[in-house]
C-alpha cells in the first residue's frame, strides 16, 4: 500500500471531488440532479430506517468458528458502524460487523429527479446485504487484511419495482463490488493507526469529512490531521473506496491528547473505565498547574450547535460532581466566526470556556476546550474536556497555557492521554529574547531583551527609549544584537502567533527556524521558558498589539 505522509503535498479535496463526480451516484449512472434534488434525497435517506444488526441464528462453518476464536479483530470491528459516503448527495453504504466476522448492511441512493409514470417521487437505488469476512493477515500493529468469503443480497441485483409512488432499483453494494467475490482485499485500520501508514486514496475519502477546517476571516481551508486514526477504517484497495466509522454502542472509542508533554508534570490520576470514558490528571509537585483530560457520558443529549454553554455546563457538572466552580464564561460563537481557528481539534468542532474554582488565596483559574461525540444510534453523547487549572504562581502562565490548549488532537490511542512530561524540571525562569535562526539544532540563538511599559521611567532611561514612542503602551529595550546560544531540549515545544496556515501554532524545529526568518533579520520576539539547569523547555511568541 502506498503510504500517506503528513507533509506530502496532495490535493485531497480535488481527488475527492473527482471521486464524487465519477462514482458519487453510487453506480446509478445518473448525473448530479442538482442541489435541491440532493436535499430531497438526503431527507429521504434520513426517513429510511438504517439496517439493524442481523440476528445470528444460522450455524457457521467450523473454519469460521476457529478463525473467530483465534482473533480479536472482528470483536474490535464490531464496536463500530462503518459508513461509505462522500458527504455530498444522499447516497451511503452502512455496514455492521459481528464478533464472528459476519456482516450486514445496506447501500442506498435517491434520485428524486428520475421520475416517471407510476413513480412521481423519483427513483431509489437500494441493496440490503449480508455476508462473511475471513481474516487473512496482520499487516502491522493496527492494520489487517481481510477478504469476503460469502455475500448475499436480499433482493436480486438488476431487478426493480414500483411501490409507494417510487421506483426501486436493486443494485450491488457500492464500495464492495470489486471485492465481493473474494478476489480482492479489504484493509482494516484499527483506531490508533498512524496516518503515515494510510494510503492516499483512503485519505482522499475521509479528509474532507473529518480532517479539514476553515480558518480566518476569508475562510481558508486547512487540513488538520491528528497523528493517528481516531476511529476504525475499512478500505477496499481494489476499487479505492474508503469507509469511516462511528461507535455503535454505549462505549467511547475516541480520546483527546496533546501533542506536547509538559516538563515538570507527573501523573496523579489515571482512570480508564469499562465504557471507554476516562479521567487523567497530571500535576506538578507543587500543585501550581493541574491538567485534567477526561471523557464523560452525559445523562441526556445537548445540541452543541445551539447550546454550547449548556453542553459545557453538563460536562462540568459531571467533572466536578458537586464541587464548586463559578464565573463560567463560554465565548459566543456566532455564525460569522463559526470557522475560527480556535474551533477545530483535528477537524472536530470544539468550544473554549473559562471559569474559576476555590476562593481568595485558593482561587484557581481554569480554561479548557470541550468536544462532543454521539454514538451511531444517536442515544448516547460523550463529552470531552481538556482543562488546565492554574494558581497565580503557575510555572507556565496564562499566555503559555493558551498556546498549550491549541495543540490538542483526537486520537485512537489511549496511551497518549496523559500530558505529563515525566520528572523533568518544570520551568524555573522566563526570558524575553530576540531569537534568530540557528543551524545548530542543539541550541537556540537569541539576545535577551526587556518589555518596557510607558510608566517604567527607570527602564526608559536605562535603555535610552523615546517616551513618545509608546503607541501601543510598550517598547522593547536592551536589544544589542549580541546573541547568545541557549541549550534546548529535544522535546521542546515551539508555539507562534501567526502560522502560515493560520491554524497550526505548534511548529516543529525546522518550521520554527524558518518562521524566525520571515520578517526581520535581527530576530523575532520570543519567550524562552527554561529549567533550573538553563535548558530551554518551552518557547512561545508573545502577543504584540
Amino acid at each position: 500500500m502506498k503510504a500517506f505522509g503528513k507533509r506530502t503535498v496532495v490535493t485531497l479535496i480535488i481527488m475527492t471531488l473527482l471521486l464524487t463526480l465519477t462514482c458519487g451516484c453510487g453506480g446509478s449512472g445518473k448525473e448530479d440532479p442538482g442541489a435541491e434534488l440532493l436535499k430531497k434525497a438526503e431527507e429521504a435517506a434520513k426517513k429510511k430506517e438504517l439496517p439493524k444488526r442481523k440476528e445470528q441464528t444460522e450455524e457457521k462453518p467450523a473454519a469460521n468458528e476457529k478463525m473467530a476464536a483465534e482473533s480479536e479483530l472482528f470483536e474490535k470491528m464490531s464496536a463500530w458502524t462503518f459508513h461509505f459516503a462522500s458527504g455530498a448527495g444522499g447516497w451511503e453504504t452502512v455496514l455492521n460487523v459481528e464478533p464472528d466476522g459476519s456482516f450486514s448492511g445496506e447501500y442506498y441512493d435517491g434520485d428524486m429527479g428520475d421520475d416517471g409514470p407510476g413513480y412521481p417521487d423519483g427513483t431509489w437505488y437500494d441493496c440490503v446485504f449480508h455476508g462473511q469476512f475471513s481474516e487473512e493477515s496482520q499487516v502491522s500493529d493496527y492494520v489487517y487484511e481481510i477478504r469476503i468469503t460469502s455475500l448475499e443480497m436480499e433482493t436480486e441485483t438488476g431487478t426493480e419495482e414500483i411501490k409507494d409512488n417510487m421506483r426501486y432499483v436493486y443494485t450491488e453494494p457500492y464500495g464492495l463490488e470489486g471485492v465481493m467475490d473474494g478476489s480482492g482485499s479489504l484493509y482494516v485500520y484499527l483506531p490508533g493507526t498512524a496516518l503515515d501508514e494510510l494510503p492516499v486514496p483512503y485519505m482522499s475519502w475521509i479528509t474532507p469529512l473529518f480532517f479539514g477546517t476553515y480558518v480566518g476571516e476569508e475562510g481558508d481551508y486547512v487540513e488538520d490531521y491528528p497523528d493517528d486514526l481516531p476511529f476504525c477504517g475499512l478500505f477496499n484497495d481494489k476499487d479505492e473506496c474508503g469507509f469511516f466509522s462511528e461507535n455503535n454502542g454505549q462505549v467511547n472509542g475516541m480520546y483527546l491528547a496533546n501533542r506536547v508533554k509538559l516538563p515538570g508534570l507527573l501523573p496523579t490520576l489515571t482512570e480508564m473505565h469499562d465504557d471507554g470514558t476516562y479521567r487523567y490528571e497530571d500535576m506538578d509537585p507543587a500543585g501550581m498547574d493541574l491538567i485534567i483530560n477526561t471523557c464523560v457520558k452525559l445523562d441526556s443529549r445537548t445540541d452543541v450547535y445551539t447550546d454550547q454553554e449548556g453542553f459545557v455546563e453538563a460536562v462540568l457538572k459531571k467533572i466536578y460532581d458537586g464541587e464548586d466552580y463559578h464565573d463560567l464564561y463560554v465565548p459566543d460563537q456566532e455564525p460569522s466566526v463559526y470557522y475560527d481557528d480556535k474551533e477545530s481539534i483535528s477537524g472536530f468542532r470544539s468550544y473554549y470556556a473559562f471559569w474559576d474554582t476555590g476562593s481568595n488565596e485558593d482561587t484557581r483559574s481554569c480554561r479548557g476546550r470541550f468536544m462532543s461525540s454521539v454514538n451511531a444510534g444517536g442515544d448516547v453523547q460523550f463529552g470531552y474536556a481538556y482543562i488546565v487549572s492554574s494558581s497565580e504562581y503557575s510555572s507556565y502562565g496564562g499566555e503559555a497555557i493558551n498556546f498549550y490548549l491549541s495543540s490538542l488532537q483526537v486520537t485512537g490511542r489511549a496511551e497518549n492521554i496523559s500530558s505529563a512530561g515525566g520528572a523533568k524540571t518544570a520551568p524555573a525562569e522566563r526570558k524575553l529574547v530576540m531569537a534568530i535562526a540557528s543551524a545548530d539544532r542543539s541550541v537556540l540563538t537569541a539576545d535577551e531583551v526587556e518589555w518596557v511599559t510607558e510608566d517604567d521611567t527607570e527602564a526608559i532611561e536605562k535603555y535610552g527609549l523615546d517616551p513618545n514612542e509608546f503607541y501601543d503602551d510598550y517598547q522593547i529595550g536592551g536589544f544589542t544584537a549580541q546573541y547568545q546560544e541557549y541549550p534546548v531540549t529535544k522535546d521542546c515545544a515551539f508555539y507562534v502567533q501567526y502560522p502560515e496556515d493560520k491554524l497550526h501554532k505548534l511548529l516543529d524545529r525546522d518550521e520554527f527556524e524558518s518562521y524566525l526568518t520571515r520578517y526581520d533579520e535581527d530576530g523575532m520576539l520570543m519567550n524562552f521558558l527554561m529549567d533550573e539547569t538553563g535548558n530551554v523547555v518551552f518557547v512561545y511568541e508573545p502577543y504584540t498589539p
